[in-house]
């Protein structure tokens, strides 16, 4: 039984909602739902009774989490009389929100840590009493966002405790800064540097191999534009040359229209004379200023449905989630290259109540996009898409758990990467390139709906009929959704 999954189904009870629990805890609802449901697997009895109202214990729940709670004051109780034992080495210690994939990296990064020289404290916390605890922890290192107040940062800092503040970048130089920064905390000057400059290159890579499949997949020779719109203390306004959004638009094969643009405010007439071919548009708010404006509301993205919404968060993904968002805005702009199924998306956008003429346009574009991605042409002969991914299957590749990419190696990484574009694997961030629980169960999903013997292990013959273009699709939990 998984000691963290405790938590977890404890933090729920107290909330008595799966959605109010995912943000104490700093998690995707659908991983968080994943979670519980595993734990309840293991222990053989339903913890929580699921209703439209919220989350309720069964009475074999609510006995469970009793034992829980006094099994986790224990181990608390362990670790405060024990963690500051005799100890000749050196200690490090970090507290951080919980999340699937920051404890996936921390445990990576601790392997190769010497056990015999180093102790290692990792401690997960929630909003509630965030600073005494992390005072109390024994933390040495706090990563933050930008926007925690100075009365928190004083009273870290007097306590002898580095505060790291990590914004997100706004340009392509400050997001290889911010990798390069991280490693060389977490690893040292020179061993951490060389760890950060790999994970940016291993990012940019991924980013180059879209855009060349765009490239080579385009025989018109007809040069893409679009540009990225939002909203700002109620002003439209668009994303520049040189920003982190400027760097996404060209990883797409187009040109951002709004290269002369300085200051970001909109300048109608610059993209009426421009028209690009695309817009992505962060929220209704946006949409609306753009179809209230006469001129805007001509242009040829809009009046021909190629308008998509990217939601701020969505198009600010740092890291290999970013992937997730850049193919979403390329399988929009090139739908044979749609690698991910966007019903839910579609859905969504069909219950909203004001939908437009342009909204359901690019419904149908986007549900396009969805059929050329996942149903196999009737005269189209099955075949591998495994020149889609950065990996090379040959006769004796074999995965199972534990495996773990290393050095130039992506093997695990893609596999996972076509599991979840299949919907076997929930949560872009369990995207990892480390073989565990979660990955072992995913092929165990795959090789049930596949007809194979279902072992967990992705033997050659599973990863060969896993890339291949008929590839069944798996069926995610009612409720549950798969979107980066």
């Amino acid at each position: 039984m998984n000691v963290l999954h405790m938590k977890y189904a404890v933090e729920v009870a107290r909330a008595g909602s799966i959605n109010k629990a995912a943000e104490e805890l700093y998690m995707a609802q659908p991983n968080l739902s994943r979670c519980i449901k595993e734990l309840e697997a293991d222990l053989g009895i339903a913890i929580f009774e699921r209703s439209p109202k919220g989350m309720t214990l069964t009475p074999e729940g609510e006995g469970f989490i009793r034992y829980a709670r006094k099994a986790l004051d224990q181990i608390d109780e362990i670790e405060r009389l024990y963690k500051n034992g005799p100890h000749t080495g050196s200690t490090f210690s970090i507290y951080v929100p919980r999340a699937s994939y920051i404890s996936d990296a921390f445990a990576r990064f601790s392997r190769g840590i010497p056990e015999s020289t180093s102790e290692i404290i990792f401690k997960e916390t929630t909003t509630t009493d965030v600073i005494n605890s992390i005072i109390n922890s024994g933390a040495q290192v706090v990563f933050a966002g930008d926007k925690i107040n100075d009365d928190a940062v004083k009273q870290l800092q007097e306590k002898k405790i580095q505060v790291i503040k990590m914004s997100l970048a706004d340009t392509p130089k400050e997001l290889e800064t911010n990798y390069l920064t991280i490693g060389k905390i977490l690893g040292g000057a020179v061993t951490g540097l060389e760890k950060g400059t790999s994970s940016y290159e291993k990012l940019i890579e991924h980013m180059e191999k879209l855009k060349i499949e765009v490239s080579s997949s385009t025989t018109s020779g007809a040069l893409e534009t679009a540009c990225y719109l939002y909203v700002d203390d109620g002003s439209l306004r668009v994303m520049t040359s040189g920003t982190y959004v400027d760097m996404l638009i060209g990883y797409t094969g187009a040109v951002n229209v709004a290269v002369n643009i300085i200051d970001g405010n909109v300048e109608v007439n610059t993209l009426r004379i421009a028209n690009p071919n695309y817009i992505f548009y962060s929220d209704e708010q946006t949409l609306n200023a753009i179809q209230s404006d006469d001129v805007l509301s001509k242009l040829t993205a809009v009046t021909s449905g190629k308008a998509l919404q990217v939601s701020e968060k969505d198009i600010t993904r740092q890291g290999l989630t970013a992937l997730a968002t850049l193919e979403k805005m390329i399988g929009f702009m090139h739908p044979e290259l749609a690698k991910k199924a966007t019903t839910d998306e579609a859905a969504t956008q069909a219950q909203t109540p004001a939908q437009t003429a342009t909204e359901a346009a690019t419904q149908a574009a986007t549900q396009a996009a969805t059929q050329a991605a996942t149903t196999q042409p009737a005269n189209e002969a099955p075949h591998s898409e495994a020149d889609r991914y950065d990996i090379k299957i040959t006769d004796d590749l074999s995965l199972k758990k534990g495996d773990e990419d290393k050095g130039d190696s992506k093997d695990v990484w893609e596999l996972q990467h076509r599991l979840w574009n299949l919907d076997y694997l929930v949560g872009v961030d369990n995207v990892t390139g480390y073989f565990g629980d979660l990955t072992e169960q995913a092929v165990k999903d795959y090789q049930k709906a596949a007809g194979f013997e279902v072992t967990g292990i992705a033997d050659n013959k599973t990863i060969k009929a896993l890339f291949m273009s008929d590839a069944p699709k798996g069926v995610l939990p009612e409720g549950v959704s798969n979107e980066p």
